[in-house]
């Protein structure tokens, strides 16, 4: 956190000498500590100070997919939280209803601050695009997945094989699909592709089967699956350039496989 808002102070008080900061890279940074902080245990006052800075930055420097992921951690924390106190669910209501109702304002005040501070941070740049909301090109980039995959949707095309082929195939705006099931068919096929999602979603439910074993464990796997790890995957960047998505598949595999069977063993 300390040196994501270094990195943006320097950028922003050298003026011409230092400029293009990668703020959406930022954000994924940024993303670390928030998560880490939002799902301690032992939270203290300190820390909703520094879960606050965190998401502050994220909202005026980030990428909307580094807003997203740290608004569904603070959703599932909250409703983690209301299974146990009903108080918190009352909470988690009024939240997202103030959120549907008031998304429109609160987005324009963003959009009004950021511009006015010259962050150029994802929400502006989108804004003055056409919409907070654009898809960005994405809708087209799925469309040449979907004709590459076509070509090859018994066996795929070889991992990594979209780097060259969306150009091929005429999209030349982009190198990976932006969404992890088709990269995945575009890398092994249609059924393998599909075959892996639905298996890492098995080792998920059964992490979170054992997630109270092993605590430390888990605060990783929650960094892991709610930034680059995961949840970005869906919709943004690529598992082959992301290190916590292998993070991710190396901590779900150990607790979904070998910790069942050498506890089975100890049974014995």
């Amino acid at each position: 956190m300390i040196s994501n808002a270094a990195a943006i102070l320097v950028q922003r008080i050298s003026g011409g000498i230092i400029e293009g900061a990668d703020y959406q890279s930022i954000s994924y940074g940024l993303l670390i500590p928030f998560i880490f902080f939002v799902w301690k245990t032992d939270v203290k006052v300190i820390d909703i100070g520094k879960v606050a800075l965190c998401l502050l930055m994220l909202i005026l420097f980030g990428g909307r997919s580094g807003i997203f992921c740290a608004i569904c951690c603070i959703g599932i924390k909250c409703l983690q939280k209301a299974k146990r106190k009903a108080a918190w669910m009352v909470a988690s209501i009024l939240m997202a209803s103030l959120l549907l109702i008031s998304y429109k304002p609160i987005l324009e005040m963003i959009v009004t601050i950021s511009s006015d501070m010259g962050t150029g941070g994802s929400l502006v740049k989108y804004s003055q695009l056409g919409g907070v909301f654009s898809d960005s090109g994405r809708g087209m980039i799925y469309k040449t997945a979907i004709e590459v995959i076509k070509d090859a949707p018994l066996v795929g095309h070889g991992m990594g094989a979209d780097r060259f082929l969306l150009g091929e195939y005429g999209f030349r705006y982009g190198n990976y699909p932006h969404n992890l099931l088709l990269e995945l068919m575009i890398h092994f096929g249609v059924v393998w592709g599909v075959a892996i999602v639905v298996g890492l979603f098995v080792l998920f439910y059964r992490f979170y089967k054992r997630r109270r074993e092993n605590p430390e464990l888990c605060v990783l796997f929650v960094i892991c699956f709610f930034s680059t790890g995961f949840l970005i995957l869906l919709f943004s960047s690529s598992y082959l350039v992301c290190p916590l998505a292998f993070a991710l598949l190396a901590i779900v595999f150990k607790t979904g496989f070998s910790v069942r069977f050498t506890l089975g063993r100890m049974r014995k």
